[in-house]
């Protein structure tokens, strides 16, 4: 019996001492001295195992809880450590910088272009929003994520404004009624400024909360109801723009099809994170001297929704003019 308690007294320190052979496992967030490219293995080496593992594969999200109550998601792509967030969503391999919300007034070939989105200001620099520079300057944005974040910019020769193209749908009249033709007709400048125009007007009539009779009565009846499992409707402007509400104990939201939203405040500045991948224009790698930022602090990018390029950078590499004129606050670009 005495012999059985030695025993287990023995395996008892034993299991106590395991820590002490063990690898020694960095106990500060100061001490986790990494790098990008590093392999999981090479981190557990340095790190040991990591407190919580997420997916696996090429794919892997590691962990690492530390003594001081710090802690760093590890992010890896192929293997390879590309980001570490920590806890405020900060990446500890990239470069921040605070830019301030401006909202001048854009104008192309003096005619001034109505836009939905804020610009920003960081340094003295102007960046616009990635997403609406095909309809501002003319010019088309790839985004290719298949090809590690990759941002194509082309522009088009001649000068002509991507405006898209408006969607006509008709019912096939014949033996299949539930097959639709669509009809594709070019949309203006002119049909399209006059559409931003409108859903500005529409959407300055919307406050949160309202019913959807007080929301007809300031607006009218919407084109169609939309969504599978959302309370949303939609209504058509001029120029294929449209303003979409969505309800839930009230209307909630109004956004417009570039994803702004009307009714949400926004910042007056953003804490933005500068962007590594390529960006290329006419097929070469560009060299932004003032960055390509985003304002989406830490998640990996899936399309141009938060990204934002200077815009004199890149007017010099599209051989474009563009003039901040400081009397009357107003951004002035040249394209001919």
């Amino acid at each position: 019996m005495i012999k059985k308690y030695i025993i287990l007294i023995l395996l008892t320190l034993a299991f106590l001492m395991l820590p002490s052979f063990a690898q020694e496992v960095k106990t500060t967030y100061e001490e986790a001295c990494l790098s990008k490219g590093m392999t999981v293995n090479e981190i557990k080496q340095l790190l040991g195992e990591p407190t919580s593992t997420i997916g696996q594969g090429r794919n892997i999200r590691l962990r690492y809880l530390f003594a001081d109550e710090k802690y760093l998601w590890l992010r890896f792509n192929d293997d390879k450590l590309f980001a570490a967030f920590d806890k405020d969503d900060f990446d500890l391999f990239s470069t921040y910088y605070t830019a301030k919300v401006v909202k001048h007034p854009v104008f192309i070939d003096n005619e001034e272009i109505p836009t939905y989105h804020q610009q920003l200001n960081i340094n003295g620099n102007i960046y616009l929003l990635a997403i609406e520079l095909p309809e501002i300057i003319g010019i088309k944005v790839n985004w290719n994520n298949s090809e590690k974040n990759l941002l194509k910019i082309t522009k088009n020769e001649p000068f002509v404004p991507e405006l898209g193209f408006m969607e006509i749908i008709k019912p096939v009249v014949g033996d299949t009624p539930n097959l639709v033709s669509v009809f594709r007709v070019p949309v203006t400048r002119e049909e399209k400024n006059k559409g931003i125009a409108q859903v500005k007007e529409a959407a300055a009539k919307l406050r949160k909360g309202l019913t959807k009779t007080e929301v007809e009565q300031l607006i009218g009846k919407p084109t169609q109801h939309i969504g599978s499992g959302v309370d949303a409707t939609l209504y058509e402007f001029s120029g294929n723009e449209t303003l979409v509400l969505v309800h839930h104990n009230g209307l909630e939201s109004a956004h417009s099809k570039r994803g702004f939203q009307f009714l949400e405040k926004y910042p007056e500045e953003y804490t933005v994170r500068v962007v590594d991948f390529p960006v290329l224009i006419a097929d070469k790698e560009a060299d932004f001297s003032n960055h390509v930022v985003t304002t989406d602090k830490s998640f990996v990018y899936t399309d141009t929704t938060n990204i934002y390029i200077p815009i004199e950078n890149l007017a010099e590499q599209l051989g474009i003019k563009v003039i901040f004129n400081e009397e009357k606050q107003q951004l002035e670009i040249t394209t001919k």
